[in-house]
């Protein structure tokens, strides 16, 4: 980047904001298969989440002399959001439904704590960063992505702000989208 593109960039106060985003998440296959009553993706209303990072592994390696580190495999972590509920929790629900499915106890299911097929379960995510007029940024796609922890809603006679629960989703891995 030279001085002027930079300089620019600096004067206009054009840079990322961490409060334009949106969480996107398409059903996975074993909740459409169930028959159950969802559109094919879902946008949540949802406080706070993150881009995830990446990690490599490392090993010592010792060929003919002095040892070296290598790279030998990707470390992604989980992905925790905070979700905020309507005032019928169909959020919290819509988790639920999920969670139990893969354990093998919903849906009317006859298979009761026995896991379903990965393949049934996991989906992708879509999260993505919002320019000041609302418009696609940066995107990336999670991919194999499932719930793995649904936290619990906090109730109190204290405060009158919105609930919220805790989602974490494991996923295999993350790529950066094409955004239009």
């Amino acid at each position: 980047m030279n001085y002027d593109k930079f300089n620019k960039q600096l004067q206009s106060g054009d840079y990322a904001r961490s409060n334009l985003f949106e969480v996107e998440i398409s059903a996975p296959p074993i909740l459409r298969f169930a028959g159950a009553d969802i559109p094919d993706t879902m946008k949540f209303m949802v406080k706070a989440a993150a881009l995830p990072g990446k990690q490599l592994g490392e090993q010592q390696i010792k060929r003919f002399g002095a040892q070296f580190k290598m790279a030998n495999e990707m470390i992604v972590d989980t992905l925790p959001l905070t979700i905020m509920c309507s005032k019928d929790m169909r959020e919290r629900d819509w988790f639920d439904a999920w969670i139990s499915v893969i354990h093998g106890a919903g849906l009317g299911s006859s298979n009761l704590y026995r896991n379903l097929y990965y393949d049934m379960y996991n989906t992708t995510v879509r999260i993505t960063s919002l320019n000041r007029k609302l418009k696609e940024e940066y995107s990336i796609q999670l991919l194999e992505a499932w719930p793995n922890n649904m936290g619990q809603v906090e109730l109190s006679w204290d405060n009158s702000e919105v609930s919220t629960f805790t989602l974490t989703l494991a996923f295999r891995d993350w790529v950066s989208v094409q955004t239009d």
